[in-house]
């Protein structure tokens, strides 16, 4: 995991070409000058697998981040609160994350990719963003899932209970009482909605309704090497598929690290 974040952080740094340079010859096997080799284009994958970190850490982080942050204000108010509010909103979630993840995003993706919007308007700059935003409508109902619960056990003990009775408000018994109890649930959450995110960001540029040629995208880089290519060029699609692997594990056992350390604490 922190191998992988020191190449997004330092990869322009690190790789020895550009993502798009060209002068090397196509198909070429790995070696010495071309540890990964190249690909049909002549691209060294190399310098492209390590530039495409930051691309996946970009798109996977932010949009993880901000499915954090509207999942938890959306769980933490509809478990506080109850009623009928949280009948319905749980009912709606339950009905959501009864799809697939995958079917979702392309869905999305492919209302987002249909509407024309006017060029350089708020709404073409949002469009741009879309796989990233994606990431965050499709993550949010799950988190508010995972926070709800936590807060509807949370908010029947005893200090929350005394703060009701001090008279606080609700914002106060909300962030100052319940918050902190949830956060450990809800870093394991975050967690491993990342290793999600990173897997749901290269399965879509694998389907080519990610990012666009010739970003140098994990997924992207193995559809475009799979096929006939693969029996040219093999280690094209072989290294950028060992990436997204590697790092889909590691923030997995890092997600169960974390776990472990609050069960520990806890």
């Amino acid at each position: 995991m922190l191998f992988f974040l020191l190449l997004a952080l330092f990869g322009p740094a690190l790789a020895p070409y550009t993502e798009n340079n060209q002068s090397s010859p196509p198909r070429e096997a790995p070696s010495t000058a071309y540890p990964f080799g190249t690909d049909y284009l002549g691209r060294d994958v190399f310098s492209r697998v390590i530039l495409g970190a930051r691309s996946i850490f970009l798109t996977a982080g932010v949009g993880t981040l901000i499915a954090v942050v509207i999942g938890t204000f959306v769980g933490l108010f509809i478990g506080y609160q109850g009623g009928l509010l949280d009948e319905v909103v749980g009912r709606f979630i339950d009905a959501f994350l009864a799809l697939p993840a995958l079917l979702v995003a392309l869905v999305i993706l492919g209302i987002i990719k249909n509407v024309d919007f006017a060029p350089g308007s708020w709404q073409a700059a949002v469009a741009d963003q879309s796989v990233l935003i994606v990431i965050a409508l499709v993550y949010v109902p799950i988190v508010a899932r995972v926070v709800r619960s936590s807060t509807l056990d949370i908010k029947t003990r005893e200090f929350v209970q005394a703060a009701q009775i001090r008279g606080e408000a609700r914002l106060y018994i909300i962030f100052r009482e319940i918050f902190p109890s949830v956060v450990p649930a809800l870093v394991v959450e975050a967690s491993l909605r990342f290793s999600y995110a990173i897997f749901l960001v290269a399965s879509l540029g694998f389907l080519g309704v990610g990012a666009s040629p010739p970003t140098p995208d994990w997924g992207l880089m193995v559809s475009e090497n799979r096929g006939g290519l693969y029996q040219l060029a093999p280690w094209a699609l072989n290294f950028p598929a060992l990436a997204i692997a590697v790092l889909v594990i590691g923030v997995n056992l890092m997600s169960d690290g974390v776990k472990r350390v609050f069960q520990k604490s806890g």
